[in-house]
């Protein structure tokens, strides 16, 4: 089995084969864990970004305002910094980034899901339903 390859095949549970299934289970876990992991450190670094790429830029806003301006207010600033081109693309990166934390989130507790049908699935077996 090739975990991580087709998140569609990882998700499936075959029924006929659950000693398969419960032991590549933990694997799957394991590699859904660790994307969700590194995907959450991911959005959490592009959030960090933003923070300092808009902290600057107020600062140069701030130390050279725009020629064109009469007078520099708060809501000016605020639009400015907005708006500026670098902020706008750590706000992309953020968006992007947790774009991919909650997929990788939402694989992981589906991969975790699937261990609990298995326990039901062999409680159900165990009990002879499917030998009728």
């Amino acid at each position: 089995m090739n975990i991580g390859v087709d998140f569609a095949e990882d998700a499936k549970l075959n029924k006929l084969k659950l000693a398969d299934e419960a032991e590549s289970l933990s694997s799957m876990l394991a590699f859904y864990g660790e994307q969700m992991a590194e995907a959450k450190a991911a959005r959490d670094k592009a959030a960090r970004a933003l923070e300092l790429q808009c902290a600057q830029t107020e600062l140069d806003i701030r130390r050279n305002p725009p020629k064109d301006l009469d007078k520099l207010t708060e809501s000016i600033v605020k639009a400015l910094v907005t708006s500026h081109p670098d902020v706008v693309k750590c706000e992309q990166a953020l968006l992007d980034a947790k774009e991919k934390a909650y997929t990788m989130e939402v694989a992981w507790n589906t991969i975790d899901s699937k261990g609990s049908m298995i326990k039901v699935l062999q409680a159900l077996w165990g009990t002879g339903y499917y030998s009728a």
